[in-house]
């Protein structure tokens, strides 16, 4: 069967190094482990789980960053030594799957088998998020007090630098002032 675990802890770091503390504790060891946080700090823990017949995958649902904690460019050298890292750490993986080809090709940069990599994109309940007709889309602005005559923006995703949003509410602010549908 499937067991789950919640671990509780305050890091990535931590996540990692909890997930194989538990798989050593269990008396009845599991024979596939999913993560979807891997640090480098426990590569000799990935390696024993694997060396011990444990199949480790990975789901990635984030570019890998080999930028400092302020967000600035590691100088080449830490660069090269992260990469080196990071490449032996995702080879001990059995299976890596991405939410997309443009977190797909991080581990392609890292001269990551593509035997090893698969792609599952971000699934949306069609029975709950469909377009509507425009009877229903009167209701909605009706019940929401927008207009008919008002355009509207949708913006769904984390509030994070690298999906623009800084840009995209500057572009809501200047729409909101120069035009008159807005």
């Amino acid at each position: 069967g499937i067991k789950s675990y919640h671990i509780p802890c305050s890091s990535a770091a931590e996540l990692s190094k909890k997930t194989f503390n538990l798989v050593n504790q269990v008396i009845n060891p599991p024979s596939a482990l999913v993560l979807f946080s891997l640090q480098y700090k426990v590569y000799w823990d990935l390696r024993k789980a694997v060396k011990n017949g444990l199949r480790c995958i990975y789901v990635s649902t984030m570019r890998l960053d080999l930028k400092n904690n302020s967000g600035r460019e590691r100088n080449r050298y830490k660069r090269i030594v992260l990469t080196l890292i990071l490449r032996k750490l995702f080879n001990n993986l059995d299976a890596i799957v991405s939410s997309n080809s443009e977190l797909q090709q991080d581990f392609i940069n890292l001269r990551i088998p593509k035997s090893k990599l698969s792609i599952i994109n971000n699934g949306v309940n069609t029975d709950k998020f469909a377009p509507v007709n425009k009877e229903q889309k009167k209701e909605h602005r009706s019940t929401l007090g927008i207009p008919n005559n008002k355009m509207t923006f949708l913006y769904i995703g984390l509030f994070v630098d690298r999906k623009g949003v800084s840009d995209l509410l500057k572009t809501f602010l200047y729409l909101n002032k120069n035009r008159n549908d807005f």
